[in-house]
């Protein structure tokens, strides 16, 4: 992980009880299923889409 710009808000600001951690809402197993099963859902309908245009623009002349 990056270390901030030197110009960047919160760099200058004199908050003593400022914690800033990272983002690790990813890091669990159950996490990354849901992200890969919403990837998988959304792949599957793009394909059916497609495969319905492509059969009804065939049959139009």
């Amino acid at each position: 992980m990056a270390a901030p710009a030197e110009d960047h808000v919160l760099v200058g600001l004199d908050i003593s009880n400022l914690i800033i951690t990272p983002q690790t809402t990813w890091a669990s197993i159950e996490s990354r299923q849901r992200l890969l099963d919403g990837i998988v859902q959304t792949s599957e309908a793009a394909s059916l889409a497609i495969y319905s245009i492509r059969s009804t623009s065939a049959l139009c002349p």
